[in-house]
């Protein structure tokens, strides 16, 4: 790797020259100081769904794309259980770097449940990172990620799930 071209970053280490990328001749290599795992999900049909049926309940939501935030919940919660079976059984690393991240969020909304929704956002993606221990709770890393989510369209959240097992959906922000 090119000492002039290498970097420091939040991951590791980064070296990258775009400067002949039209010809192929770009490069980005990146370099984990942690264990590094991927998970993606694309939720395209469910953001139409839900989207064609709040545009066609209330005109304010011309222009936005809404998003379930039960569909997170289900995508957040499945990929977290997985990174961590998957790290328990197979992965030799104690530390990883799990990041959260909703991508192409602009000009969208959170739909929490029955007529609440979250403030629109223009954040182009919304993303939560932590480097967690092998031993840290599953659980308590959705939450936080979870939560981030829910404060990106201006409403909290108290929980995963409720005392029967269903998702805790987030509410608008409480003033005294």
């Amino acid at each position: 790797m090119n000492q002039y071209r290498t970097r420091p970053t939040a991951k590791g280490l980064v070296n990258e020259d775009f400067r002949d990328n039209a010809d192929s001749f770009g490069h980005h290599i990146e370099v984990f100081r942690v264990g590094h795992f991927e998970y993606f999900c694309e939720l395209g049909r469910s953001v139409d769904q839900i989207t064609d049926f709040a545009q066609q309940e209330n005109p304010k939501f011309e222009g936005l794309r809404v998003v379930r935030y039960t569909d997170i919940a289900q995508v957040v919660e499945f990929g977290a259980a997985w990174l961590w079976r998957v790290w328990q059984s197979v992965l030799p690393y104690t530390y990883m770097t799990l990041t959260v991240r909703l991508m192409n969020t602009a000009n969208t909304t959170l739909f929490s449940r029955d007529k609440l929704f979250g403030y629109p956002t223009t954040a182009v993606s919304i993303e939560y990172a932590e480097i967690v221990q092998k031993q840290t709770d599953a659980g308590s890393v959705e939450f936080r990620a979870l939560e981030r989510v829910a404060h990106s369209y201006g409403l909290v959240l108290t929980g995963v799930h409720d005392a029967a097992g269903q998702y805790v959906r987030p509410e608008k922000m409480q003033t005294s």
